[in-house]
């Protein structure tokens, strides 16, 4: 028995595992927004194709709770003429334009990208040679007014992960790119809700 625990600890000597950072990058947004009225649509996150439901997911279940019976997703409606794509900070002529093709007031939309991946999971790179590792993300979400056509609320988290240069481990545990998004989309909810009028 004490050679086990002798040799866990020689291990978890070896061990390291790096935790996020979030940080919000554009944070002029003081307050929230009203979620006491209006129609909402979330449209179909930006993002690759393994996080864009789980994005869609955290959302609904999130913001539904401020939004009961009022906070639809885009592809549960039927009728909506929409372009494929709407980029973020659209012009007010493009928000009209939403308004025109869903009914809707308040439109949310996302959009999520890895700016950086040369650090995997379960690293095991010799600690000389992983100090300029890392995991970097980026998520945007941007809430429209659909009636009086501007944005009400713009915000981007960047989640990173990174090898520390006093980290001597050959063995690094890391969350997932996913789960780095996740934890951004998490972040602004977390911040909408704080600010909002509900």
């Amino acid at each position: 028995m004490k050679k086990i625990v002798i040799y866990i600890i020689s291990i978890l000597l070896f061990v390291s595992c790096s935790f996020p950072r979030y940080t919000f990058e554009n944070n002029t947004n003081k307050i929230g927004v009203s979620f006491k009225e209006g129609k909402w649509l979330l449209n179909e996150p930006d993002a690759s194709f393994d996080v864009k439901d789980d994005i869609k997911k955290i959302v609904l279940t999130k913001l539904s709770k401020h939004l009961p019976n009022r906070l639809d997703y885009i592809h549960n409606v039927k009728g909506i003429l929409l372009p494929k794509k709407i980029d973020l900070n659209p012009t007010s002529t493009t928000i009209q334009d939403i308004k025109k093709g869903t009914g809707y007031d308040y439109f949310i939309n996302i959009k999520s990208s890895i700016l950086k991946n040369n650090l995997q999971d379960i690293d095991i790179t010799n600690h000389k040679f992983n100090k300029n590792k890392s995991k970097i993300v980026e998520v945007f979400l941007e809430i429209y007014d659909l009636n009086n056509g501007n944005i009400i609320y713009s915000k981007k988290v960047i989640g990173r992960i990174q090898i520390n240069e006093s980290n001597n481990s050959d063995i690094n545990f890391t969350k997932s790119t996913s789960k780095l998004i996740y934890g951004c989309v998490e972040k602004i909810i977390k911040d909408l809700s704080k600010k909002s009028i509900k």
